[in-house]
């Protein structure tokens, strides 16, 4: 609903009552930008812990195969050193 207030008889300016809607507005970008950062945080975390989860099942890996290489070594000298 606008309301013409006039202070003179030339000056006149319209006046609504929408100030709340103004205020909602920065509110819901507000909620809207904090959701956005939630699911984007979100989804970088699980994205990580995927690659620290594989690293450490990469490194592993990599300690049981030196185990073996090691075994492997003594394997082989202790069958050099009685040839």
């Amino acid at each position: 609903m606008a309301v013409k207030i006039c202070y003179e008889a030339t000056i006149c300016e319209q006046s609504s009552q929408q100030t709340p809607a103004r205020v909602r507005r920065p509110v819901s970008d507000l909620l809207a930008v904090s959701v956005l950062t939630l699911v984007v945080l979100t989804r970088y975390s699980r994205a990580l812990e995927r690659v620290f989860h594989e690293n450490y099942n990469s490194a592993i890996y990599c300690d049981g195969m030196n185990h073996a290489l090691d075994q492997l070594n003594a394997r082989a000298s202790v069958d050099l050193g009685r040839n």
